[in-house]
């Protein structure tokens, strides 16, 4: 199982786009842009071989700049 680093900007219609990076567990270089949602544009793909164990998974997603909530600060 391979760690794919995937940078992707998300396209939503009428709203800015936002960009960051999905963390993804995955066999091989199509299980892993299986998992990035279709809203997705993907820019550029890292992989770690043999680094990652268990079932296909998307890990998370961190933005490339911080989310802020309502009141200005970060979220919890």
């Amino acid at each position: 199982m391979d760690l794919f680093r995937v940078e992707a900007e998300e396209e939503k219609q009428g709203e800015q786009k936002s960009t960051g990076t999905w963390l993804i567990a995955a066999g091989s270089l199509f299980g892993a842009m299986s998992l990035v949602p279709e809203s997705c544009a993907v820019k550029s793909v890292n992989v770690q071989l043999d680094t990652a164990w268990g079932p296909e998974r998307v890990i998370g997603w961190m933005p490339s700049r911080p989310v802020l909530n309502r009141s200005g600060g970060l979220p919890c």
